[in-house]
């Protein structure tokens, strides 16, 4: 089986676990999610995203952030890159980081306005800078 084929696979079993996700408890379905992405190891940027959105999904939040960090850090791309940074922006404001959150979402859009991308880079850096009340 070929790579591409393999890979093609492994997406549509995640599509349909991610179906049936009302099926399982939540402790359940992270552990399947772990499974699946066993399968493509801790270097593997959508596996880890995945696990991220398991732990997102089924109520643990705080515990998705290190997995979005680190599938970024790994160079997610495409959708999955995307839906990391507003996961990770959310799951950030869920324990009071309201400032991080938005400092992430608007350095994420910054390079998609590209009349704008120069101050709005600016200002997710001051939001991160800036003392609280301001």
């Amino acid at each position: 089986m070929s790579d591409e084929a393999g890979n093609a696979g492994w997406e549509e079993r995640v599509a349909a676990l991610w179906e049936r996700i009302d099926a399982y408890g939540p402790e359940e379905f992270r552990e399947r999610i772990a499974e699946l992405a066993g399968e493509r190891g801790d270097e593997d940027a959508a596996a880890v995203f995945e696990r991220g959105a398991a732990h997102d999904s089924t109520g643990l939040p705080v515990e998705a952030v290190r997995y979005y960090r680190r599938a970024l850090d790994l160079g997610l791309t495409g959708l999955r890159r995307r839906r990391a940074v507003i996961q990770l922006a959310s799951s950030l404001r869920n324990p009071g980081r309201d400032r991080e959150a938005a400092s992430l979402a608007l350095g994420a859009l910054a390079p998609l306005l590209p009349r704008y991308n120069r101050s709005l880079a600016h200002y997710a850096r001051a939001l991160l800078t800036a003392p609280d009340g301001s």
